[in-house]
């Protein structure tokens, strides 16, 4: 849901984040980053960008 939000507001693109979920899915379970980590780790977004996304959504309830 964080990275849908992201790419809503504008700051990822759809490539960034399925690049990010790619390398999620091949990551070890047991290490398995979060999707904020790797979009931050790849430069596409900052630690701020990601907080503001996580507020939104806490606020934001979204029907799965």
């Amino acid at each position: 849901m964080i990275g849908q939000i992201l790419m809503e507001k504008g700051v990822i693109t759809l490539a960034q984040l399925n690049e990010a979920r790619r390398r999620q899915i091949l990551s070890a379970p047991e290490e398995r980053p979060l999707l904020g980590e790797i979009l931050c780790q790849l430069g596409h977004v900052t630690s701020e960008q990601i907080e503001e996304a996580l507020k939104f959504q806490k606020n934001e309830p979204r029907a799965l």
